[in-house]
């Protein structure tokens, strides 16, 4: 009689429970800065069997505005623009609802309406039409991003569906939830994932050398999930690595909100500069 060695399994990859797509917020102002965001949402909540809720807000005072055909209501101005959007999901099945908040700062609404409807995720353009042009990333999409309570999805006038997703990881408890993110998107966009490392040269030789550790655990969880991922340990600045890896906008870019040694009350730093500098979408996951 042969004998046989049992050997125990392989433990599960755990990471941060963060991942549901079921139901999706998009922050809309109606400009041409939320185009793109606009795009996106319907596509994803096509993708994912996802519901949609809408919401339009204003900033308290700005009910009214004047054009060469006389006085004319936001608010009139708004709905209708609400009415659009929520027919266009209609006639792709998604269940859609909408909210116009009118309580001061725009970003306090659309934060509040996200708790409300609990949703998983927050789709909005880089900056709002209000916004001054000189701030790539607008005051009211920071907020959102640093007081929301799920992660917000950031897309500029020029973004679109990706091809790829890029995350780029150093470990942090973000960036774990970052990774189990990127495996819910993976699933619904049919995208392979690249888990990007960064070696940066002001670090310690200890640090830079857990990056191949931190690649090969995130590669594994997203396996485990039956993701087709690769993991790549690059040396330089993060945020010009992580953006030249995304290709010129063609790549999604998900990272967390705040690094292993970042502090502040919003974001962190290489995050911060990571979603003005990209030219697609970036997803921005809190621990």
């Amino acid at each position: 009689m042969t004998g046989t060695t049992k050997t125990d399994p392989m433990p599960k990859i755990q990471m941060s429970p963060v991942g549901r797509l079921e139901k999706i917020v998009l922050a809309s102002d109606g400009s041409e800065f939320a185009e793109s965001a606009e795009r996106l949402a319907l596509d994803l909540c096509d993708r994912a069997g996802a519901s949609l809720h809408i919401v339009r807000a204003v900033m308290a005072g700005a009910w009214g505005f004047f054009t060469p055909g006389g006085a004319t209501s936001l608010g009139d101005e708004a709905a209708a623009h609400l009415e659009k959007l929520s027919a266009d999901a209609s006639a792709r099945g998604i269940p859609c609802t909408t909210a116009m908040p009118q309580d001061g700062d725009p970003a306090d609404g659309i934060v509040k309406e996200a708790k409300r409807f609990q949703a998983d995720l927050i789709i909005k353009g880089r900056r709002g039409a209000w916004e001054p042009t000189r701030l790539i990333v607008g005051d009211s999409t920071a907020k959102v991003i640093g007081n929301g309570p799920c992660p917000v999805l950031v897309v500029p006038r020029a973004g679109h569906l990706w091809s790829e997703i890029v995350i780029a990881t150093d470990g942090s408890r973000s960036s774990d939830a970052a990774t189990v993110m990127a495996a819910t998107m993976s699933k619904h966009t049919g995208t392979p994932v690249v888990v990007l490392s960064v070696k940066v040269p002001s670090h310690s030789e200890r640090r830079q050398g857990e990056a191949q550790a931190i690649i090969d655990r995130a590669v594994a969880y997203l396996e485990q999930e039956n993701v087709q991922a690769i993991g790549v340990v690059e040396d330089g600045l993060v945020d010009d690595v992580v953006i030249a890896a995304s290709h010129e906008g063609d790549s999604l870019i998900l990272l967390g909100t705040f690094g292993r040694t970042a502090v502040g009350p919003l974001l962190g730093s290489k995050t911060e500069r990571i979603v003005k500098k990209a030219k697609g979408a970036v997803l921005v996951v809190g621990a």
